[in-house]
Order: C-alpha cells, then sequence, then structure tokens
C-alpha cells in the first residue's frame, strides 16, 4: 500500500464516517510518514502535540511537522517556524 492509501485508512480510522480509533489513526498515520506522505507526518505530529492515540511529545511532534515540512507541506513548515 503507498502512502497516499495508508493516509487515507488513517482519516477513516480518525473517525470520518466510522467509529474514531486514535491508536489505529495513529499506526496508519505512521506508516504513511514513513512511507513518505507529508500528511502522515503533520497529521501524526498532530496526535503526539495532543497526545491522543499515542504518548503526547511535544518534540516527537516538532520532529513529525520538520518531516512533513521537508516533504513540501507548508502547513507543517509554519508549525516549526
Amino acid at each position: 500500500m503507498d502512502g497516499n492509501s495508508v493516509h487515507s485508512l488513517g482519516s477513516v480510522s480518525d473517525g470520518r464516517g466510522v467509529p474514531a480509533d486514535p491508536s489505529r489513526a495513529a499506526d496508519s498515520f505512521l506508516r504513511a510518514c514513513d512511507a513518505g506522505e507529508p500528511r502522515g507526518c503533520v497529521n501524526l505530529g498532530v496526535l503526539t502535540a495532543n497526545g491522543t492515540g499515542v504518548l503526547k511529545d511535544d518534540v516527537r511532534a516538532r520532529e513529525l511537522y520538520q518531516r512533513a515540512c521537508d516533504g513540501g507541506d507548508e502547513e507543517s513548515c509554519k508549525r516549526v517556524e
């Protein structure tokens, strides 16, 4: 499954159309991020910053936002300025 597909799975697990499963969403966003999908990195960063489905970790969230920024996600770049 490519990064975009895994990201879409994470979005569904995030409660869009089905009951939310934050841990499953975080896992899917991690796989998408690792596959080079910037939206997976930023979405996992948001979950990590909020402690939703994963342990709250502001340093890790910033690292994920930076990965998304490096991948071309301009909104993520604003989060690391």
